[in-house]
């Protein structure tokens, strides 16, 4: 039974690290799409005004894009170190 024990331990353990590190690298992607968006709103608020309707859907599909982005790296991340620990732990 102490074996047992030992060896759920020893399992527990590395998948405690295993999400840790998962949590930590999503959250530095998210910080980083995070500014990507915020850079590029500054840009389309102060650099591309006009009254252009051409350019202000322009703008808004790449500032929905942007947050999208956020989204899409976080998702990735999240997925790609699930079917890690699926596949380590087969």
């Amino acid at each position: 039974m102490d074996k047992l024990f030992e060896t759920t331990n020893a399992q527990t353990s590395a998948h405690i690290t295993s999400n840790g590190a998962n949590r930590w690298i999503a959250l530095r992607i998210d910080a980083q799409a995070t500014i990507i968006t915020m850079c590029f709103a500054a840009h389309a608020m102060f650099v591309s005004t006009g009254s252009d309707p051409t350019k202000l859907v322009v703008t808004a599909l790449g500032l929905h894009m942007a947050m999208d982005l956020t989204r899409y790296f976080d998702m990735a991340i999240r997925w790609s170190v699930d079917f890690e620990n699926h596949m380590v732990c087969i």
